[in-house]
């Protein structure tokens, strides 16, 4: 991804709708963490140009890690505590160090090269019986334009994504998808700008995350306002992303 779009897409990451409205859909989704005892040290492992995470306790520090220059640049602006280079295939950190970890779209981008290294690498310096939290593109299916701006190198179900925490040693304490409401809409979307993409013989460098009107923005962050509120007592059967919150194993279970 060029500077110019890590540029792009910091300027929307406080403005946009999804942008908004996932930050909505994180904190639901993390909620029922603020009761615990324990969260002093949260990592955003892979923070990118986007706003930082929400997390569920006020006194939580958090990290952000991002391998790119220019992402970390751009985030530099926002509120995170604090910015550090590295990859989340070899992480700058000791073993335990961290409560709770969020891993927002980041292992589906054709950046990451091995995505059990990884995850080996957040099992490592996540302490035990401590949190993980996985967001991901759902659907080979809606793979198009947008993939190609993003540099997404594979989609996810919520089996596969499960799978792929589980079978790095993570408890799955839940697994459902986001975007709902809107995933008939833009999945319809998405197919058409593929199909032209092909007809054209290009690529939208631009992808999904583009200005819109200030009152549909205002609309369709509230609709996914309102999806957080569901996502606080239930699943949901479709959407457009999968998140996973999965916990590291205490060392004596």
């Amino acid at each position: 991804m060029t500077e110019a779009r890590y540029a792009a897409l910091y300027e929307l990451s406080s403005t946009h709708w999804w942008c908004q409205g996932m930050q909505h859909v994180t904190r639901a989704i993390l909620e029922p963490l603020s009761n615990e005892k324990t969260l002093a040290r949260a990592l955003d492992a892979g923070c990118g140009a986007g706003a930082a995470t929400t997390w569920p306790q006020d006194q939580t520090q958090s990290v952000c890690l991002d391998l790119p220059t220019q992402a970390l640049n751009s985030s530099r602006a926002s509120s995170m505590n604090r910015f550090i280079a590295g990859s989340v295939e070899r992480l700058p950190f000791a073993d335990d160090t961290f409560d709770l970890i969020t891993m927002l779209d980041v292992l589906y981008h054709a950046g990451i090269n091995d995505n059990e290294q990884a995850l080996a690498e957040i099992w490592r310096v996540l302490r035990p019986d401590r949190w993980l939290l996985v967001r991901l593109p759902a659907f080979e299916w809606l793979r198009g334009p947008h993939d190609a701006a993003m540099g997404t190198q594979r989609r996810f179900t919520t089996r596969s994504a499960k799978r792929l925490l589980e079978d790095a040693g993570f408890a799955i304490q839940r697994a459902t998808y986001a975007n709902m409401w809107l995933f008939p809409v833009e999945a319809v979307w998405r197919l058409a700008r593929r199909l032209l993409a092909g007809q054209h013989e290009r690529q939208h460098d631009a992808g999904d995350l583009f200005p819109v009107p200030t009152l549909l923005n205002q609309l369709l962050a509230g609709i996914l306002k309102t999806e957080a509120h569901l996502l606080r007592r239930m699943n949901l059967p479709c959407g457009l992303s999968v998140l996973c919150l999965a916990r590291k194993p205490a060392e004596d279970s």
